[in-house]
């Protein structure tokens, strides 16, 4: 009986404050890594991209791997901000 008791008392709320965390958490990125991925992708398509550190670290890769790598590698950025 303790037990049944303690799993219909505890088990709504710790339900709830898993929701109540969740939704924290999942503001929290909206409020902040979303806006930066959508700044980021606007970059990419109007050529700003350069600017920033992502651009001026994948300019350095120039050196290091052929133009078509470097090229892939801006495109699969582009598609994970999508």
């Amino acid at each position: 009986m303790p037990s049944t008791l303690a799993i219909l008392v505890g088990l709504p709320i710790l339900l709830s404050l898993i929701f109540i965390l969740s939704e924290r958490s999942l503001q929290s990125w909206l409020g902040s890594k979303l806006d930066k991925d959508i700044e980021l992708l606007e970059m990419i398509s109007t050529g700003r991209f350069a600017e920033t550190r992502a651009g001026s670290y994948l300019r350095s890769l120039r050196h290091s791997f052929p133009p078509e790598l470097v090229g892939d590698m801006l495109c699969l950025l582009h598609l994970s901000l999508e």
